[in-house]
């Protein structure tokens, strides 16, 4: 495994890492990239902590209780001006812990939404069945990267499927670059009983009811609620790392006012606004796909 591949990958864990550390102000991602390595065995043991870091933030990106706004994206403008790629394999596989079961048929939904956004921005789409094969080939040969029971990542299995897939789309000429497309669940507080609205990610989020009726005056506007993101991270064909970002689709649950106690239930009708699914996809794929009038933070 060369150097690149394990410190580019290492770009993305610390971004992730500052996830955990931030509660009540907008997350901070500024990636600090180590630039040389003693040695081939000391950068894939650095690449092999650093994916274990990655793979405990994933999953605390998950259940983080502060409100977000835009997302801090990574874009390494340099590497891919050099690369220019423009062949993208979306990836069938989460780059992070599988997607919540009640999220994953709605992935073909947000897919299609990129292949379009992508297409309309002159990329080119190569075929994923070869990708597919590679992928379960390397799950054949090093094992499930992730714990079905626990949803926890097997550092060294994640770390060789990467690498042994993305060799083989370089070596094959298959495409410049693979995008990973995961929809990954927040938990997000709303502004109060004034505001009744979250923020994260980029975007502004009002709970939907699930029956008739009026919210009970001494319903809690404060308490957390699930929500979900697309986070989009590309990787060139030679394992290097080109950018990362998020756009928040929607909030997954609903009040419930049947009863004189409301509750949070999960929405029955979800990802079913294409606004703001089409909102959400806009800035997770910015800038490789640019928003006119995008404001940076």
């Amino acid at each position: 495994m060369t150097a690149t591949f394990a410190f580019s990958l290492n770009l993305l864990i610390l971004q992730n890492l500052k996830i955990m550390l931030t509660i009540l102000q907008k997350t901070i991602y500024r990636q600090r990239l180590i630039l040389s390595a003693s040695s081939n065995r000391s950068s894939r043991l650095f690449f092999r902590c650093g994916l274990i870091i990655l793979l405990s933030c994933l999953q605390a990106c998950q259940s983080t209780k502060n409100n977000e706004t835009s997302y801090d994206y990574t874009w390494k403008k340099e590497v891919f001006q050099e690369i220019q790629p423009k062949r993208i394999i979306i990836s069938h596989v989460n780059l992070g812990a599988p997607s919540r079961s009640y999220l994953t048929k709605h992935e073909s939904k947000i897919d299609n939404i990129v292949k379009a956004r992508l297409i309309e921005a002159g990329f080119e789409l190569s075929d994923q069945q070869k990708f597919k094969s590679l992928w379960r080939g390397a799950v054949r040969k090093h094992g499930e990267p992730y714990d079905k029971e626990t949803g926890q990542g097997k550092v060294q299995v994640l770390e060789a499927i990467l690498f042994d897939v993305l060799s083989e789309v370089e070596k094959e000429n298959l495409a410049d670059a693979v995008l990973f497309t995961d929809l990954v669940e927040r938990n997000v507080i709303l502004g109060g009983r004034n505001e009744k609205r979250a923020q994260w990610d980029g975007v502004s989020r009002g709970p939907k009811l699930s029956s008739p009726g009026s919210v009970p005056e001494d319903f809690n506007w404060n308490q957390p609620m699930s929500a979900v993101s697309l986070m989009a991270v590309l990787y060139s064909s030679d394992q290097r790392f080109l950018f990362k970002s998020a756009g928040g689709l929607e909030i997954t649950r609903a009040i419930d006012t049947r009863n004189s106690k409301a509750r949070l239930v999960r929405r029955e009708k979800m990802l079913s606004n294409n606004k703001h699914i089409n909102e959400g996809v806009a800035l997770a794929l910015h800038p490789l796909v640019v928003i006119d009038n995008y404001v940076e933070h």
